[in-house]
């Protein structure tokens, strides 16, 4: 029988720029997501994205791969392809998530990067970010990349105070929407 597994017993990490709230402290654990959290995942990203789907008036017919229909098999494929998923927990409590799809090439792109509105501006979705660099880093990726819909102009800009640059617009024939691609290199 194998020993524990180290992603699930990873130490809490302390980010200073996270602001107490909700369980009145800023510590925060960001693991390795496994299949077995695939449900979890599902129901957190179905949650932070549902005010995106409404603003947008994105539905299951529409948009059918939008986050905001997210199902539990879609994370279960995305991990079985290579996909990385990392969640973060706060009091016991899951609070975010983040997705790594690597290429074969210098470029890792950051999908799914989702945190319930109630825990949004506390700093958790910066340190699932700076999760995915450092993870990317580590795998010797040079860029980050990133799609997202280009008339949602606050995440737009949350990503430019990161270091996000833009790319290019993409029209997708089963998307209402234009996607924004950006990038961000990724200092080591």
């Amino acid at each position: 029988m194998a020993g524990p597994d180290p992603a699930v017993h990873a130490p809490a990490f302390v980010d200073p720029r996270v602001k107490p709230g909700g369980d009145g402290c800023g510590r925060f654990v960001i693991r390795r997501a496994h299949r077995r959290d695939a449900e979890a995942l599902a129901a957190l990203i179905r949650c932070a994205y549902r005010d995106v789907a409404e603003r947008f008036d994105l539905t299951a017919d529409n948009a059918p791969s939008h986050p905001s229909n997210c199902r539990a098999d879609w994370i279960t494929r995305d991990l079985a392809r290579g996909r990385r998923y990392y969640l973060l927990r706060r009091g016991g409590t899951l609070c975010g998530c983040v997705a790594l799809r690597w290429t074969a090439g210098q470029v890792a792109y950051v999908e799914r990067l989702a945190v319930p509105t109630a825990c949004r501006r506390q700093g958790l979705g910066r340190a699932l970010l700076d999760c995915a660099l450092r993870e990317a880093a580590c795998a010797g990726k040079r860029q980050l990349r990133l799609g997202l819909i280009a008339e949602h102009v606050e995440l737009v800009n949350w990503y430019r105070r990161r270091g996000f640059v833009w790319l290019r617009r993409e029209s997708h024939a089963h998307l209402p929407f234009t996607v924004a691609v950006y990038r961000a290199p990724i200092r080591t």
